[in-house]
């Protein structure tokens, strides 16, 4: 891609994803109800007795990248022990969750007031140099962060950026759950050439942007932030479409990256 339209995508890739979600509302991506499987004992802390709000005595967890909410939402349902923090840099995506939120969730989940008690949502563009907003810092970190297909969204060189705001979210011993594209996924290769803007790194035809890891990129990205490898590997599934009977070979990477419970 010539180099004046790979600056222009990254001018305005929070307009891009902004006018994303004007455009499709909440219903482009499914809620993820398979996260009690991909990151069972992280993702899904013991449900104490209600407690009082906002966080007081829960397990906290940050999504970075949170889109309309399609990981928050099966997670609040799942677990009343369980505090969200929600950031993304397109202002649609948080106005659309907070109305989820408010109104009791996705999928016709019952929650409403009680939702709105344990999750907070914010603008936040991860990828800025902008420090995390001081709510989600306030007690000291949290348990978990989450990165749930939204580092491929970023500049290949700004990966690092977000990875480390990441890690410093995390208390020691905290976990970074992690699951994205995977190279030689099939979205990649039915990417024309004229789409790529550097290696591994694409642009859709609505503007929005994609990178396809491997497992040596998600590797050094833990390494650079002090972040612990205990999970990493590649996922592969055939997923047919029922309607047209195409098959498509489809790849993740999942990983699960840990603080160290002591800084050396």
């Amino acid at each position: 891609m010539p180099p004046f339209w790979r600056d222009a995508h990254e001018r305005h890739a929070a307009r891009n994803w902004d006018r994303f979600y004007r455009r499709n509302g909440d219903a482009f991506y499914k809620d993820r109800h398979y996260l009690e499987r991909a990151f069972p004992e992280e993702a899904l802390p013991p449900a104490p007795p209600p407690l009082p709000p906002p966080r007081r005595g829960r397990r906290a967890l940050l999504e970075l990248g949170c889109g309309v909410g399609n990981a928050v939402f099966p997670l609040l349902q799942q677990n009343r022990g369980l505090y969200v923090y929600a950031l993304d840099l397109a202002p649609s995506a948080i106005a659309l969750l907070r109305g989820r939120r408010d109104g009791g969730g996705g999928d016709g989940a019952a929650g409403g007031g009680d939702f709105a008690e344990r999750c907070y949502a914010e603008v936040h563009d991860a990828a800025a140099a902008d420090a995390l907003p001081c709510a989600v810092t306030a007690e000291g970190g949290v348990d978990m962060v989450m990165l749930m297909f939204a580092l491929s969204a970023v500049a290949p060189e700004k990966h690092a950026r977000v990875m480390a705001k990441a890690a410093a979210a995390l208390r020691p011993g905290g976990v970074v759950l992690f699951r994205d594209y995977g190279r030689y996924d099939e979205a990649q290769l039915r990417l024309p050439a004229h789409a790529r803007i550097a290696d591994n790194f694409y642009a859709r035809a609505d503007g929005t942007r994609a990178y396809y890891f491997d497992l040596p990129d998600v590797a050094a990205l833990a390494a650079a932030a002090g972040l612990e490898v205990l999970e990493l590997e590649a996922v592969r599934r055939r997923c047919a479409n029922r309607k047209t009977s195409a098959v498509f070979n489809r790849v993740w990477v999942h990983a699960k990256l840990r603080r160290p419970a002591a800084a050396a």
